[in-house]
């Protein structure tokens, strides 16, 4: 099967399964995993329809920008992200979708101020509290604390995958909403 009809039979499937789930295809969003691709072949996948590749290694990241492999796609960095390799990426990505911790949150932030932009970012939130898990734990924040990054900052929470495989029933499943509530009242 070439590349072209992989593509198209990938947002057949996800038309299919949004329709299933009697949701509109066109709020589902194809994120192209370029890992470990050349840029040859990051091209045609565009070329056959990807709007936006999906990186995980900085490294690749920067040899695939650097080569103007993601011309016509928007790019989210979605592998774990090092504080000493904020400075790659962020003003690089359209979005960083794996921020995990408050203290790559202030990296991220720190480097997006000397650029003077505002980095769109990702929370991952480890809402079953599991140690195996990465993902911020749910604190509430302190009345009046300073909110993170510049004006018109708003990390949006993402929430790490459920224990084990599915989501519960119950109260972990119907906090997401106010989850993300009270983030963004928080952060934004």
């Amino acid at each position: 099967m070439s590349l072209e009809e992989n593509i198209a039979r990938v947002k057949a499937n996800m038309a299919r399964a949004a329709l299933e789930a009697g949701r509109d295809p066109a709020e589902i969003t194809l994120v192209a995993a370029t890992k470990v691709q050349p840029s040859d072949t990051i091209r045609a996948a565009i070329a056959a329809g990807v709007t936006i590749c999906g990186e995980n290694r900085v490294q690749e990241l920067t040899a695939h920008l650097d080569d103007y492999a993601y011309d016509g796609a928007k790019i989210h960095f979605i592998g774990h992200l090092q504080t000493n390799k904020v400075r790659f990426v962020v003003g690089r990505v359209d979005l960083i979708e794996s921020v995990d911790s408050p203290r790559l949150l202030e990296a991220i932030e720190r480097q997006a101020e000397k650029l003077n932009l505002v980095q769109d970012v990702l929370l991952e939130v480890n809402i079953g509290r599991e140690e195996s898990k990465g993902g911020c734990l749910l604190l509430r924040p302190a009345r009046g604390s300073a909110r993170p990054g510049p004006p018109g900052h708003g990390p949006a929470p993402r929430t790490s995958p459920w224990p084990h495989g599915h989501p519960p029933r119950g109260r972990r499943t119907r906090r997401k909403p106010e989850i993300f509530c009270r983030y963004q009242a928080a952060l934004c």
